[in-house]
């Protein structure tokens, strides 16, 4: 499906700029620029701060000199109805293009009006901001590094109530793919561990229960080199107790049940209805 977004930064890689992996322009300095401008949309901004971010340990002139050529160099790259969403003056710069058409201000806001999460906004995540874009300054790395961390809390936050809200619906399909999700970012989250054991407990499916510890665990001890916490363990041993018991009521509902639709059960029914009906009868012709 072709995405609605005309400038994508949660790829897991790097930027897309129409569907274009790199949005097609050549050199880091010139797409970092774009990205800095992508991520402050609609703002203006001073070209020394756009300098001194990219090029933190040149001087202020030559500084500015590097970004008139980074500038230069990404117009050139940019599709040309892209090249005048840039706005120019002699001391600041402004990408024009509205926040709805980049997916970063697209799930922030939508996180932000969290009762009106909808199964799109799945795919506003398609992976951590610019997760292996190159190494530009500091500065310019510890923007990325804040924000990538900002937007992966917020996804997970709000994919985690859709997670639970699927399982109180008992949507199996949604759940798994929410699930999926999350164990994509981090598969040693334990709140995500404890509502996954808790869904398949209430469907009764001991298995899946601890197939999902055992993931959690082996996942945990992977990140942190350390057993999990108590609480989850105490919560795995109670999960699987639940899903066992409702396993075997299950089991036992549906054996009673099958045993009426054997063929000699059902014409024992209808020996007793035949019977009974007779019974009917003969009172109401003796009163």
């Amino acid at each position: 499906m072709e995405s609605a977004f005309r400038i994508r930064l949660l790829t897991g890689t790097d930027l897309m700029l129409d569907g274009v992996p790199g949005g097609g322009v050549s050199g880091a300095k010139p797409r970092a620029l774009f990205v800095v401008l992508s991520l402050h949309a609609q703002e203006t901004l001073s070209r020394d701060w756009l300098a001194h971010l990219l090029w933190p340990e040149a001087s202020q002139d030559a500084a500015r000199q590097n970004l008139r050529m980074a500038l230069l160099n990404l117009r050139r790259s940019l599709p040309e109805n892209w090249i005048e969403r840039i706005e120019a003056t002699s001391e600041t710069l402004r990408l024009a293009v509205e926040r709805p058409q980049i997916d970063y201000f697209c799930l922030d806001l939508a996180a932000q009006q969290d009762r009106n999460l909808t199964a799109e906004f799945e795919t506003y995540f398609g992976g951590d901001l610019l997760a292996q874009f190159p190494e530009i300054s500091n500065d310019f790395d510890d923007l990325l590094s804040t924000r990538r961390e900002y937007v992966r809390n917020l996804f997970v936050s709000c994919m985690t109530g859709l997670l639970r809200m699927a399982a109180k619906e008992q949507d199996r399909d949604a759940f798994l793919r929410r699930q999926r999700l999350l164990a994509d970012i981090d598969p040693a989250d334990d709140v995500v561990a404890e509502i996954s054991m808790e869904f398949w407990a209430n469907l009764g499916v001991p298995r899946q229960v601890e197939q999902v510890h055992d993931d959690f665990r082996e996942s945990y001890f992977r990140s942190y080199d350390a057993e999990p916490p108590a609480a989850v363990e105490k919560a795995f041993a109670v999960h699987l107790s639940w899903a066992k018991r409702q396993a075997t009521e299950r089991s036992a509902s549906e054996k009673h049940v099958a045993q009426f639709r054997e063929p000699e059960n059902v014409a024992s029914a209808r020996t007793f209805e035949r019977r009974h009906s007779l019974i009917l009868l003969t009172a109401l012709l003796c009163t």
